[in-house]
C-alpha cells in the first residue's frame, strides 16, 4: 500500500506545480507589455517611412534585404494612415526542445483601426532565441482568413469529424462527474486528494499541423480544454484530446480503497498458553518396573548385624 501512497502523492504534486505554472504563464503573458510596445514601435516606424528603427526590433531574426521585401509591403499598405488604435485580440504560445534546448515562442495577434476606420490584423511573434521580435505581419482584415470551425461556437459549417470529436466531451465529462460524486459518497481515505486528483487531473493532447511545421503539446487541468478538431481559414488544424487520468486512477484503485477504508484495524494478540496455541503436550507411558510382583510386594529390610559375631 506505500507504492500506491507515493504514486498518489507523486502525480498530485506534478499535476498541482504544473498547473500553478500554467496559471502563472496565462497571467503574464495575456498582456505583454512589451510586446505592444515593440508592436506600437513598429508601426509608427513604418506609417513615418523608418526603416532602420523598424529594422532594429527583428534585425536578430532576418537579414535586411529579406526584411526590405515586407517592410515594403507593409509601407504601401499604411501609406494614407495617420493615426490608428491598437486592440489586443489573443495569443498562442508554444514551447519546444530542440537540440537539448527549450525555445519558447509567443505569437500575439492585434486589431489595428486606422482614421479611416479600416480595420488591419497584425500577427507578431517573439521567440526566447531572439531579444526582440522574430516575426511581423500585417494585412487587411477582409484580405485575412480568420474564420475558424471546430469550436464550441463554430460548430455551424463542422464535418463529420469535428461532430465526433466534440460529442467525446460527453463521456470525458460525465466520467469525470461521476467519479467525483462516487469519491464524495464512499468513505475511503485521503477523499480530499482524490477530488483534487479527479477534478484537475485532466491531461490534454494537442496536435498543431500547419504549413510551416507539426508539433505537439500536452496541458494539464482545466486551462485549456476540451476534444475538438480545430481547423483554421489559412489550412492549419488542431486535433485537440482530453483524457480524464485522475478519474481513470480513481476506477482502477476504487475496490482497494473502499475495502481498506472497511475493515478496522485488529488489534495485537496477547501471548497465550501453548495449548492455547494449538499445542498437544506428549504423555509419556509407563515404564515397566525391574522387580516381579512378589518382590514388588515385599520389600526388603536391611536386617541389624549381631555385635558379637563377627
Amino acid at each position: 500500500m506505500k507504492k500506491y501512497k507515493v504514486l498518489l502523492t507523486s502525480v498530485l504534486i506534478v499535476l498541482l506545480a504544473v498547473l500553478c505554472s500554467g496559471c502563472s504563464s496565462i497571467l503574464n503573458k495575456m498582456e505583454n507589455k512589451e510586446i505592444r510596445t515593440y508592436t506600437e514601435t513598429m508601426v509608427d516606424a513604418i506609417i513615418a517611412k523608418d526603416f532602420d528603427t523598424a529594422y532594429s526590433l527583428i534585425e536578430d531574426a532576418c537579414t535586411k534585404d529579406e526584411f526590405a521585401q515586407v517592410y515594403n509591403d507593409m509601407e504601401v499598405l499604411l501609406y494614407d494612415v495617420k493615426s490608428y488604435e491598437l486592440k489586443f485580440a489573443g495569443f498562442y504560445s508554444n514551447t519546444n526542445i530542440s537540440g537539448g534546448k527549450s525555445v519558447t515562442t509567443l505569437s500575439t495577434t492585434y486589431e489595428m483601426t486606422d482614421d479611416a476606420d479600416k480595420v488591419y490584423v497584425i500577427s507578431v511573434e517573439s521567440s526566447s532565441e531572439y531579444e526582440k521580435l522574430s516575426h511581423f505581419d500585417i494585412q487587411l482584415y477582409e484580405n485575412t482568413k480568420l474564420y475558424v470551425t471546430g469550436t464550441i461556437g463554430g460548430m455551424k459549417n463542422a464535418s463529420t469529424l469535428q461532430w465526433i470529436m466534440m460529442l467525446l466531451n460527453i463521456p470525458v465529462l460525465g466520467l469525470v462527474i461521476f467519479a467525483v460524486i462516487d469519491c464524495s459518497r464512499q468513505k475511503i481515505k485521503r477523499k480530499a486528494l482524490w477530488l483534487v486528483l479527479i477534478i484537475l487531473g485532466l491531461v490534454t493532447f494537442s496536435l498543431t499541423l500547419s504549413t510551416s511545421n507539426i508539433h505537439l503539446n500536452v496541458n494539464l487541468g482545466w486551462l485549456i480544454n476540451y476534444c475538438a478538431f480545430i481547423k483554421y481559414g489559412d489550412g492549419s488544424m488542431i486535433l485537440r484530446f482530453m483524457l480524464p487520468v485522475g478519474a481513470i486512477m480513481y476506477f482502477i484503485m476504487r475496490n482497494h480503497l473502499i475495502k481498506k477504508a472497511s475493515t478496522p484495524p485488529q488489534p495485537p494478540m496477547p501471548p497465550q498458553a501453548p495449548y492455547q496455541q494449538g499445542y498437544i503436550p506428549q504423555v509419556q507411558e509407563p515404564q515397566p518396573y525391574n522387580q516381579s510382583p512378589a518382590e514388588y510386594s515385599q520389600p526388603t529390610y536391611p536386617q541389624p548385624q549381631d555385635s558379637d559375631n563377627p
